[in-house]
């Protein structure tokens, strides 16, 4: 786990094998961020906001600040999202070596 917020929402690195579309032989890792909510009604994170959360990340906004949405999963009251991680690692590296909780 890489960082988890007073709302509830934990955040996990991941890498991911998948194949290239350029060339289906070949498979590449990505990095990836994984962001998991806590199961509805647990905590202060709600189905209106993680659903806004999923629409705006997906509507195409492309700016290098943004994190982009790969795919989301929602089994039973559990809901995941799979996001790019920054180029830099600018936010995770904030978040690994902070001695105390961002929020």
């Amino acid at each position: 786990m890489i960082a988890k917020f007073s709302g509830g929402c934990a955040f996990y690195k991941a890498e991911l094998e998948h194949y290239d579309k350029e060339n289906p032989s070949s498979k590449r890792h990505s990095t990836v961020l994984i962001k998991c909510y806590p199961p509805s009604g647990t905590e202060s994170c709600g189905e209106k906001e993680v659903l806004t959360e999923i629409e705006i990340l997906s509507g195409g906004v492309k700016h290098p600040n943004i994190v982009n949405l790969l795919g989301f999963c929602v089994e039973a009251s559990e809901i995941s999202l799979s996001l790019t991680i920054f180029l830099m690692d600018s936010l995770v590296s904030i978040w690994k070596t902070s001695k105390t909780s961002l929020f």
